[in-house]
């Protein structure tokens, strides 16, 4: 993942309006609510490697993401065999990035704020997702081989008695644990199932994490906050294995276009189950 953690990076201004989108809380029964989007991320897996910056391809790039407010910069993607230079976008506050690493394309969104202002409904962010993943793969007439979606949120503030009770449905503790409640812990499950997305049926996995964890996380405003919460990430993407390049622009569309419903079908099961 290229993004492995999100709390420590800074917010500078809001996005253009392009991307503001009308509010809403996502409620899941009277106990839970999702205070914070962490992140979104769409992605496509590429054999890109050959892609590196280069003027004239950027020069080309840059008025198609320009219009949606993104714009290019060079990154180092870690290899290997060492350092590569890659082309990214990224909005002028870094909440938006289009990474084009060697060997998959990510469209990431960053909820610094937890305000829900942009891209608070994972329909919309996947709908722009597809959209960008689309033209990034015609331009450079390639086919990906692998789907992704993520979606990682906190819970709304609970007390430590509330995080407690989820712990006790979630984890078979040892005596030391169960005498001594844990204030960090991790639960994480992952299964394969056939998804069908247009006109295609592929066997994908759907990973579910769960953790309590202290974080810092930093406000535009520079003055930082702990938050002791409990976070979610649900992870849906087709057979890694499967590496031949089949997905064409329907495809894409089509699967970004599903992602919403099938991680609300997880979510709400989680969230049921711990309640």
């Amino acid at each position: 993942m290229i993004f492995n953690s999100i709390v420590s990076t800074n917010s500078c201004v809001s996005l253009s309006d392009v991307y503001i989108i009308a509010s809403s809380l996502k409620h899941f029964g009277d106990l839970f609510v999702i205070d914070r989007i962490l992140k979104y991320q769409a992605s496509a897996f590429v054999k890109a490697e050959q892609i590196v910056p280069d003027p004239k391809i950027i020069s080309e790039l840059t008025p198609i993401y320009g219009k949606h407010g993104l714009f290019p910069t060079i990154i180092q993607e870690q290899t290997p065999t060492g350092n590569s230079s890659r082309i990214s976008f990224k909005s002028i506050n870094e909440q938006i990035h289009l990474l084009l690493m060697g060997k998959r394309f990510d469209f990431v969104y960053l909820g610094f704020d937890g305000s829900y202002d942009n891209f608070d409904e994972f329909s919309y962010f996947c709908r722009i997702g597809s959209e960008m993943i689309n033209e990034v793969t015609g331009y450079f007439n390639l086919q990906p081989h692998r789907l992704a979606s993520v979606k990682e949120f906190f819970l709304k503030e609970m007390s430590e008695e509330e995080m407690n009770k989820v712990a006790s449905i979630l984890l078979n503790l040892p005596q030391l644990y169960s005498k001594h409640l844990p204030f960090e812990w991790d639960w994480r499950a992952g299964s394969y199932s056939e998804r069908t997305f247009g006109n295609k049926t592929e066997r994908s996995i759907s990973l579910t994490g769960i953790h309590r964890q202290v974080a810092n996380i930093s406000r535009s405003s520079g003055i930082g906050e702990t938050l002791d919460r409990i976070r979610i990430q649900t992870d849906i993407n087709t057979d890694p294995k499967n590496i031949q390049e089949r997905f064409n622009s329907n495809d894409i569309s089509s699967y970004f276009s599903e992602s919403p419903q099938w991680h609300d079908e997880i979510v709400n099961e989680i969230i049921n189950f711990i309640s």
